[in-house]
């Protein structure tokens, strides 16, 4: 059975239509992104039982990285609000390597929330939601 680390993770980011190649989001602790879809009722008079059909469709997700108030890690492209350009490869981006990522559509994904976080016994960390204005692209690393 084939796995991946999550350890080899690469989050990449910049501003939605912005030149050049996403930079890599630094002090990232872990990512998700889920996709879903509405559920239409479809049942009908006479039945006694419900039927259901994909509606609209939604993808969401959230980036949770160490609190890092300085540019140099490029969190702060991440304000609410804010369409941002996302990269997501779950094992690295090496090139040459032929891993699957995943990648933003032209429209990019909308920052929902940010939250921070902090105690007496952890790091304090920023939490990063976004609303994806599309589906996510499924590609492979050429």
């Amino acid at each position: 059975m084939s796995v991946t680390r999550g350890c080899s993770g690469v989050i990449k980011g910049k501003a939605n239509g912005a030149t050049g190649a996403a930079a890599t989001v630094n002090e990232v602790k872990n990512w998700s992104y889920e996709e879903n879809a509405e559920q239409e009722d479809a049942s009908s008079i006479g039945t006694c039982t419900k039927k259901f059909e994909a509606g609209a469709k939604e993808t969401t997700g959230n980036i949770e990285a160490h609190w890092s108030p300085g540019a140099s890690d490029n969190q702060d492209i991440f304000s609410v609000g804010v369409k941002v350009d996302l990269e997501l490869y779950p094992g690295g981006a090496a090139t040459g390597s032929g891993l699957v990522y995943y990648k933003t559509p032209t429209g990019g994904a909308t920052i929902t929330s940010v939250s921070r976080s902090g105690g007496v016994d952890g790091l304090v960390a920023n939490t990063f939601g976004f609303s994806v204005n599309g589906e996510m692209i499924t590609t492979s690393i050429p």
